[in-house]
């Protein structure tokens, strides 16, 4: 079963989270998980997966003034330039890493125009249809709660998402290797026809010490919040939906993907303290236990009516492995049932079953 535990952490009432384990498939903690809050530039996330439905990593694309007009006040860049030449991939790094609003534009302008395939559509003609392209993507991959107005996060009331789809946003984008590769880099380097570059991840869990990372936070020395179990994936903040994490790591087993959302930006270093709650709990509580394998993937059951069957017993098998991710504590005392599905069978009291219509060799 689903648990709500983050009730038990001070300061957990009114934050949004979900965690996901991936093996099993099973949602171990969740808090507030369908409530409507503000993804920020976790939405750059949706932004690279739309782009390369389109584009090619090798592609090149120059960046306009025009694109950079775009960039709002006050955002997070990765300080590009008009005149620069660069590949996709290259702007992946600038949109994930640094979290830059100006490579978000600048992907978003080109993929709108491939989209549109028309090279007199204006900016503003290629921005919409992207960002309508963003939204179409998001149904496709089962964001039915979410809506999205712009290519990075941007303060917005009509750009908002759940913990529970913003799960599905991160397991698609781990599916596309050079997301889930970019988001596990510290930083990177890339020289440009125009200037060089050095970005580096906004995802403070993938630093050992705060040394050289005076523009995300204050802090120096140690990092008492790097976690080597943690690989990705994007931070996102907002005025009005404060800060928010969508994390992605494996340990001993357990392949994890968990969101934070809606914590208060006052204090820079309190969504790195709640995410390391929610982190430390599901690894340290919950581990992945097998329920069906091929040791025990065999049933067979005695058939009560058996002249719809050519014996009196009929065996069955799992189509594959089965796990399951539970509390540690309640490894040992699990059981397992088999039941019926109650249009083809029914289980009579003496343990038998009888058959309610025809089976056949391979039916399931």
């Amino acid at each position: 079963e689903t648990s709500s535990v983050l009730d038990k952490f001070e300061g957990f009432l009114d934050i949004g989270s979900i965690v996901y384990e991936m093996n099993s498939g099973d949602v171990i903690i969740q808090n507030n998980p369908d409530t409507r809050y503000y993804p920020g530039s976790i939405t750059k996330l949706l932004t690279a997966v739309t782009a390369l439905d389109y584009l090619s990593l090798t592609d090149e694309i120059t960046v306009t003034q025009e694109m950079l007009d775009l960039v709002e006040a006050n955002s997070s860049v990765s300080d590009l330039e008009a005149g620069e030449k660069l590949t996709v991939e290259q702007l992946l790094y600038a949109l994930l890493l640094p979290s830059g609003n100006d490579a978000s534009k600048v992907l978003a302008i080109s993929t709108g125009s491939k989209i549109l395939n028309d090279n007199t559509a204006t900016i503003k003609a290629c921005y919409t249809a992207f960002v309508s392209a963003m939204n179409s993507k998001a149904k496709a991959i089962g964001m039915t709660a979410s809506n999205f107005v712009n290519s990075d996060g941007y303060d917005d009331t009509d750009n908002y998402s759940t913990p529970r789809d913003l799960i599905l946003l991160g397991q698609s984008a781990l599916k596309v290797d050079v997301i889930k590769n970019i988001c596990a880099s510290k930083y990177q380097y890339v020289e440009t026809n125009k200037t060089k570059h050095y970005w580096y991840s906004t995802n403070l869990f993938l630093y050992s010490s705060f040394d050289g990372l005076t523009a995300y936070t204050e802090n120096s020395g140690e990092n008492p919040y790097y976690d080597s179990r943690i690989s990705g994936m994007k931070t996102g903040y907002t005025d009005i939906g404060g800060r928010c994490f969508l994390f992605y790591g494996e340990s001993e087993g357990l392949k994890l993907i968990g969101v934070v959302m809606n914590v208060p930006a006052e204090n820079s270093d309190l969504i790195w303290n709640r995410c390391s709650s929610v982190v430390d709990f599901s690894f340290d509580h919950f581990t992945v236990t097998p329920l069906i394998t091929e040791d025990n993937n065999d049933f067979s059951y005695k058939i009560s009516n058996h002249g719809f069957f050519s014996s009196w017993k009929m065996g069955m098998a799992s189509t594959g492995n089965i796990s399951a991710c539970v509390d540690k504590t309640l490894v040992d005392g699990i059981t397992m049932t088999v039941e019926p599905v109650d249009t083809i069978a029914e289980m009579k009291s003496n343990g038998k079953l009888k058959l309610l219509t025809n089976v056949q060799k391979g039916d399931t």
